[in-house]
């Protein structure tokens, strides 16, 4: 098998259907592997998958995991399950671009070299608009070693579209993380330190803005993050979390990347203040506190999203740095 299309499936059945027929491309090496975590909906998905198995030429190997075992350990699992050579991991909420997919194999094709691919992707907004997220102006190729690291790290967090070997994992599968809700994060400091890696540049997965989160419902997850709700203490330990996994990186290898990459998300924390800053201004300004604490206002950007978020709003400071992308074509390199 050449291609899993790994999906961590959790109480949207409509939605993962959606996404099993966005598989477009013209490729029988493919399978697409589905771990269902014990949601309340598992029925529902179940009968789902055995509809679309009548319907479709695609091999759907579905699996029913016996207890919740959260986001990041439900990816473990996907990972030992998984036949194929390469792994694409999918969000259940989340496509694939139309004719896109097809373009993507083929590039990995070509690239069997690299032991992870950095995506592009697109996101749709409840207002109609939409936004790609481009970092770099074109395909980009990475050696093996720490600026590879630092590099792609903080541009892997979002889940689908994340594509790496999967035989190049397997040795170090770890629980060390479950609960950061950021595995895929630890995948990428591992391989790109070890192997080559690269950036694709045209976006093949779409994500939609304004569905629901079911983080925390699992035992190892429910300490920190409550499903629907947004607080000050998850996304505090989300974003602490960062910093667990570049730490053992940094002892492991003998790095300094925390300082490095702890600096990255400061000049890129728009999407960590947004996030919160419809929650109400005094939970918005106890996050900026609990923020500086961990270390994540070590740049001027950090104040000027901060308080352009404050003042503004998210829909107006949304606006002006979709702006500043489509005239520049990609995320700016600040």
């Amino acid at each position: 098998m050449y291609l899993s299309i790994c999906i961590p499936a959790y109480n949207r059945p409509n939605e993962l259907k959606r996404l099993i027929e966005s598989i477009d491309c013209q490729f029988d090496d493919l399978e697409v592997c589905i771990c269902e975590d014990l949601s309340p909906k598992r029925v529902q998905i179940r009968e789902s998958i055995s509809s679309l198995k009548k319907d479709t030429s695609l091999t759907i190997n579905y699996y029913e995991n016996d207890s919740n075992l959260g986001y990041d350990r439900n990816l473990r699992e996907l990972i030992t399950k998984a036949k194929g050579k390469w792994i694409i991991f999918m969000g259940d909420d989340d496509v694939f671009i139309p004719g896109e997919l097809q373009k993507y194999i083929e590039f990995l094709r070509k690239h069997e070299e690299c032991a992870y691919i950095l995506r592009s992707y697109e996101n749709m907004y409840l207002d109609g608009s939409s936004e790609k997220f481009r970092y770099f102006d074109q395909d980009r190729f990475f050696e093996k070693g720490e600026e590879a690291y630092l590099t792609l790290f903080r541009k892997s967090t979002f889940i689908s579209g994340f594509t790496f070997q999967r035989q190049l994992v397997l040795d170090t599968l770890t629980d060390r993380f479950d609960s950061t809700l950021l595995y895929q994060l630890y995948i990428v400091a591992e391989l790109t330190l070890n192997y080559p890696s690269a950036y694709y540049s045209t976006p093949f997965t779409r994500a939609y803005e304004g569905g629901e989160f079911y983080f925390g419902s699992s035992e190892v997850e429910k300490e920190f993050f409550k499903p629907n709700v947004i607080n000050v203490k998850g996304q505090i330990y989300f974003i602490s979390s960062y910093f667990k996994i570049t730490e053992f990186i940094d002892e492991k290898y003998s790095l300094d990347s925390t300082r490095k990459i702890k600096r990255e998300m400061s000049k890129y924390s728009y999407p960590i203040l947004a996030f919160v800053r419809n929650s109400g201004l005094d939970t918005f300004r106890q996050f900026k506190i609990e923020l500086e604490k961990i270390g994540l206002n070590v740049s001027a950007l950090f104040y000027l999203y901060y308080y352009s978020l404050l003042f503004l709003g998210t829909k107006i400071t949304k606006k002006i740095i979709i702006l500043i992308k489509k005239v520049l074509g990609r995320t700016p390199q600040l």
